[in-house]
């Protein structure tokens, strides 16, 4: 059996928006480091806001069997990534270390799901 052809433009559009989806990782966790060191964050709590992406990855396969089960793939994908954005945001708004990482927890819960 053969396989269908994708034509061109799927093609483009789903490279682009994979090319964004893993983007998003280095666009925002590399200068996470100097951004804590900008508010003064050390310690425990930087190695918690520090953490918060490879605790989305422990809860991701939980969630995504959950919305893979109930809900459409493709709404999944563009619920969690913009919920993802506004935490994001948010979490660049805040000074608290605290709220920021339970912004930045919040929003590895949504996005981690959407890399599998």
């Amino acid at each position: 059996m053969s396989t269908p052809s994708m034509s061109l433009s799927v093609r483009l559009r789903l490279s682009g928006m994979m090319f964004l989806q893993y983007m998003l990782l280095p666009a925002w966790f590399l200068p996470l480091a100097a951004y804590l060191d900008k508010l003064g964050v050390a310690g425990a709590s930087r190695a918690a806001i520090l953490s918060s992406m490879a605790l989305g990855c422990l809860a991701s396969p939980l969630i995504g069997m959950v919305a893979d089960r109930h809900f459409a793939s493709e709404k999944v994908l563009a619920v969690l990534n913009l919920l993802t954005a506004i935490l994001l945001v948010l979490s660049a708004q805040v000074t608290s270390p605290m709220i920021v990482f339970l912004l930045l927890l919040a929003a590895m819960l949504c996005y981690m799901p959407t890399w599998g």
